[in-house]
């Protein structure tokens, strides 16, 4: 409960908003912003078929790791 309540508290552009929660008997529910291009986990692992076909030039690594190295730091403050 104490994770939830600090990730309620998160606004930042590289961070995915979390919009509630649900908590019934021993279930759970998050509720996240919706992302219309998915999670970067997804483009990353699950589309393995495409990811072949993708140039990943150095810029668009850099812009990816520039955007998780910033959340992660914006967490750990």
């Amino acid at each position: 409960m104490n994770e939830v309540a600090s990730i309620c508290g998160t606004s930042h552009v590289n961070i995915v908003t979390l919009l509630g929660f649900c908590l019934e008997g021993s279930k759970r529910a998050l509720v996240y912003e919706f992302m219309h291009n998915g999670s970067l986990e997804k483009f990353i692992f699950e589309e393995n078929d495409h990811i072949q076909d993708l140039q990943w030039d150095c810029q668009t690594l850099y812009h990816i790791t520039i955007g998780v190295a910033r959340g992660l730091e914006y967490l750990h403050k």
